[in-house]
């Protein structure tokens, strides 16, 4: 369901920084000793500081060093101290120390000191030497060298600095140091030198982040040319340079520092060349601290295909989560980062997952290394593995105990499909508030979690059944310790193979006896699903709970963890057809959901009559009456809706016919990959390459059904759209049945059909016929009767009879199996129907028909008009 990833690549070797010196007191590591030129007596941020190692006595007042640690989080507070040495060129020294700190939680700090003076030309050109030590031990060192450099009055540079509009042969401090820049690049690379000079915010006098991007040009030319040449090719380095764009530059060059084929090899990525984000800027920033800290998870790092490519702000995100995780426990983190779900693309629940990681690692460090060792982490993660670890982490965020104690349980051992279920419930309902009185409470994780059944540690049994608990607790709370009574719960389970996806399991979960047939129903309904989709199912375990454990004004609710829908749909009594008509949307409803309501439950019912069919017989229609709220999706999309209303039903109506319509003027092929196309991007996380938007809407629609598809199908989908989502063109109503119905049946009956009308009110049938009446006089169904005339019967028989309605929006809807029953020794007789909207719903004002046919032969029509 998600694209093929590309084969891992080969980068080049990460070379070991030198500087690495482990701190056994702080259990820390410290990384790199860095050195800036600053005011004196004003520090600049971290996010201003041009890092070198050769300063001008022109330009220089004080020279500042930071130097980087990094440590797992610590429990407490920490302090300690460290000592600096400051050797100057003639040999004498300076000793200072100072009281540093750790504060809890911390993975990585700094600390900074600067020597100098107010003005520059005081320094005396020399090498200089920094030792810093913790606790007496000497745990950095570096050198920094003033040098008497001079802008250069003669030769080529004094032609370049003529062609600068801001040039003066007495400049200011920045200017001496842009100048100084220009004259560094002159003498390495004349045609790079000019190349930069060329950019605009270099012409107008570099500034701010113009002349640290300039300076940082000048080291990393002197790092390697070749890099710095390509780096000046950037699009984005010539118009302006903003923040995050001179913050990328100053990590290639403290890259190239390091290691120059490394470097070459990240300036090769395609989102370093395209333009800088900030998401893409602190994704390079991670990934030179890996590169620092762990060369060999770098080196995967680096190999993974979609970290070259186009970086999503999943992905940039991906390279920040494995740092911190970096940080906390590499040997985890080099784990993750070889498992094939790495390879891409980078979704936002495997994000979340290493982020979860790094979570639990801070609740407790062998919790983590204990589910890190479970055989199906140790394996590699699948999708459904990572989402459980997602689910914990969130759980994690709640109550850190519980999450703990979940992760020791014994269905953890091994991974079965039912336990991502159970987890991604306890992590809805530990996020489950609900109101008591004035106050929203929270408290059936808590009841759950404390109950003897849950609080000796889940088992593989009973994950299916806490798998429904978010639900039951939001609907029905009270059902919960009969649930978790082995005593009153049968579970009737089922293992089946589809083409698709495999190996798919299936539970019936009751609390009373239920109908044989229910488990082939739904059996049934999973495969059809699957093979009208044409895509793998994307669910491993179905789990189905027959109770009162949902919303009152439904039949059913699909809660992505189970379905749960009223006992009756699990009765003998019940109908087939009415049973398949509501089992298959919750169903499809494992494709369809997280998006819009309109287009989940529309896409949900508009799968209905075609998985239904072998077995009902009816023909392929519209299941829902038309909607009596809105005239088109956009206009319900205003409305606003709440789920349970009886606008929300319009969701059903006006989707389905969308989508029907898409099938009915398109042809099958592309209206199949067209429903596909929208599926899939109902998995994508960036919507926003298709469409501008994050979530699905009905511009993803349009690019579904029209992508690849002919000029005439695009125009086709561009008018069904107009009808259905903007209301801006007219109803099709070419599919009408215009023909003659023939009231004269053939067969065993010889019938006839003498009289067809419609009544308001079934006991007061004569008072009530009618073919017109207002909206306003009739809520709910109304009746349609059938007169039938036909010799004396020997012996009863029954007439299978499909009724179907038709509104002038262009569908037939709700068609319907029906039966006719001639008795004994009689000679006519009439029948009824409902029909129009169930309970007490509002008619749409227009003009409707009602056809009935008998195998396939029109045997009745009337049509009446429903007036405002």
């Amino acid at each position: 369901m998600t694209p093929t990833p590309a084969p891992r690549v080969t980068p080049p070797p990460v070379a070991q920084a030198g500087s690495l010196v482990y701190v056994p007191s702080l259990n820390a590591t410290v990384t790199e000793l860095r050195f800036y030129e600053k005011e004196f007596g004003h520090d600049l941020p971290s996010n201003a500081r041009v890092y070198k190692q050769t300063f001008s006595h022109l330009t220089t007042r004080a020279v500042g060093w930071e130097v980087h640690l990094v440590y797992p989080p610590k429990p407490e507070r920490i302090e300690y101290e460290i000592e600096y040495v400051f050797y100057r060129p003639n040999g004498t020294t300076l000793r200072r120390s100072t009281n540093a700190r750790i504060e809890a939680g911390w993975t990585n700090s700094s600390k900074t000191w600067a020597r100098g003076f107010r003005q520059p030309l005081q320094w005396v050109t020399g090498l200089y030497k920094v030792e810093l030590f913790i606790e007496g031990h000497l745990v950095a060192s570096g050198e920094f060298e003033i040098v008497d450099s001079q802008v250069p009055r003669e030769g080529l540079f004094v032609d370049l600095r003529e062609g600068l509009p801001w040039n003066s042969w007495q400049p200011s401090v920045d200017g001496e140091k842009a100048l100084l820049a220009l004259a560094g690049l002159m003498e390495i690379d004349p045609p790079l030198a000019s190349a930069a000079a060329s950019f605009p915010w270099i012409q107008k006098s570099p500034m701010d982040e113009g002349l640290r991007s300039l300076q940082a040009l000048e080291s990393l030319a002197k790092e390697d040319v070749e890099l710095a040449r390509r780096v000046v090719g950037f699009s984005w380095l010539a118009d302006d340079v903003t923040m995050d764009e001179w913050l990328t530059l100053r990590t290639l060059t403290l890259l190239a520092e390091q290691d120059t084929a490394v470097a070459k090899f990240i300036a090769d990525f395609d989102w370093l060349n395209d333009g800088i984000t900030d998401s893409e800027r602190k994704a390079l920033d991670a990934l030179r601290g890996i590169i620092v800290e762990h060369p060999s998870l770098a080196e995967t790092l680096l190999s993974l295909p979609w970290l070259g490519g186009q970086l999503t702000d999943h992905e940039g995100s991906m390279v920040r989560e494995f740092r911190r995780l970096t940080r906390r426990d590499p040997q985890i983190a080099q784990q993750v980062a070889h498992m094939r779900l790495m390879d891409g693309p980078i979704q936002h629940w495997l994000r979340e997952a290493v982020w979860t990681l790094s979570k639990l690692h801070d609740i407790d460090p062998d919790g983590l290394s204990s589910l890190s060792k479970q055989p199906w982490f140790n394996d590699g993660l699948d999708e459904e593995e990572a989402r459980l670890v997602d689910d914990l982490g969130y759980i994690a965020l709640k109550s850190e105990t519980e999450a703990l104690s979940i992760i020791s349980m014994p269905f953890l051992k091994t991974f079965e499909p039912a336990d991502a279920l159970a987890i991604k419930a306890l992590n809805e309902l530990v996020n489950f508030d609900h109101k008591e009185g004035s106050e929203r409470v929270s408290n059936h994780f808590q009841r759950v979690m404390a109950h003897p059944a849950i609080s000796d540690g889940i088992t593989d049994e009973e994950t299916k059944i806490v798998a429904t608990l978010k639900g039951v607790s939001q609907h029905n709370p009270n059902l919960v310790d009969t649930l978790l009574d082995p005593a009153q719960v049968t579970l009737e389970e089922r293992i089946i193979d589809l083409p698709l996806a495999g190996e798919v399991h299936i539970t019936i979960m009751r609390t009373r006896p239920g109908a044989e047939r229910t488990m082939d129903l739904l059996d049934g309904a999973v495969r059809d699903v699957e093979g009208l989709m044409g895509l793998p199912f994307p669910k491993r375990h179905v789990i189905y709970l027959f109770e009162d454990a949902i919303r009152d004004s439904v039949l059913g609710t699909n809660f992505g963890t189970h379905i749960a829908s009223r006992p009756k749909v699990d009765e003998d009594s019940y109908a087939v057809e009415s049973a398949l008509s509501h089992l298959i949307p919750e169903t499809s409803h494992y494709y369809w959901h997280d998006m819009p309501a309109w287009l989940a439950e529309g896409a949900a019912t508009f799968i209905e009559p075609f998985a239904s069919k072998a077995v009902t017989g009816l023909p392929v229609a519209v299941d829902k009456s038309p909607c009596a709220y809105a005239g088109n999706i956009a206009e319900l999309k205003s409305l606003e809706p709440k789920r349970g209303s009886p606008e929300f039903s319009c969701n059903y109506a006006l989707g389905e016919r969308l989508f029907h319509d898409l099938y009915r003027s398109l042809d099958e092929t592309t209206f199949k990959q067209g429903f596909r196309n929208l599926y899939l991007l109902s998995l994508t996380d960036d919507l926003e390459d298709t469409c501008e938007g994050v979530k699905l809407d009905i511009c993803h629609v349009e690019a579904a059904f029209k992508n690849d598809s002919t000029a005439e199908a695009a125009a086709i989908v561009d008018k069904v759209i107009a009808r259905w989502y903007h209301g801006t063109k007219p109803y099709d109503t070419s599919h009408q049945d215009t023909s003659p119905a023939d009231p004269n049946l053939q067969g065993d009956v010889q019938a006839e059909v003498t009289r067809a009308y419609i009544v308001l009110d079934k006991d007061r049938r004569e008072e009530t016929k009618t073919d017109s009446f207002t909206a306003s006089e009739v809520q709910g169904p109304i009746y349609l009767y059938l007169h039938f005339s036909y010799p004396r019967i020997q012996d009863e028989r029954t007439l299978p009879l499909t009724v179907v309605e038709y509104f002038e929006d262009g569908f037939a809807y709700d068609p319907h199996n029906r039966k006719a029953t001639f008795k004994t020794g009689w000679t006519g007789s009439r029948s009824s129907y409902r029909i129009g909207p169930v309970e007490e719903r509002r008619w749409v004002p227009g003009r409707y028909w009602v056809y009935v046919y008998h195998d396939g032969q029109k045997i009745a029509e009337v049509e009446y008009l429903v007036a405002p």
